[in-house]
């Protein structure tokens, strides 16, 4: 092996004739494609989990109340539709900075409510 520096052997067992393969004629198997939900679906999935209707998951509530259900169907959109931030800010008129942001208000209130943290595994385990 000339690459090995002077006096320097190789582990025993080391074969140099099969550092180099040529590549595989198999062709490569394709991913399945994700099953994503439409934006009508994924919020009837959260309305059912919530128990509530469709028209109240993004209904602004008085106040600094928190929105668990907004948080919930805006992360549920994030996750399950493969639309981006933009594009759901772009559909419900909001900016992608306030999508992010109820996402991750989702995940915190997750952190801090069990029953919350259940619906959001309920509806991942969906996909």
């Amino acid at each position: 092996v000339a690459s090995l520096k002077k006096g320097r052997q190789p582990p025993a067992g080391f074969d140099t004739d099969h550092l180099w393969r040529p590549p595989s004629t198999a062709p490569i198997p394709e991913a399945a494609p994700p099953t994503w939900r439409t934006i009508a679906q994924a919020m009837s999935d959260v309305a059912k989990i919530r128990g509530t209707k469709v028209k109240q998951l993004l209904a602004p509530k008085p106040g600094p109340t928190p929105n668990p259900d907004k948080w919930l169907t805006i992360w549920w959109l994030a996750a399950s539709t493969g639309l981006s931030h933009a594009d759901l800010a772009k559909h419900f008129g909001l900016t992608r900075g306030r999508i992010s942001q109820m996402v991750g208000r989702a995940q915190v209130y997750a952190s801090q409510d069990p029953s919350f943290a259940q619906q959001m595994a309920t509806l991942r385990a969906s996909l």
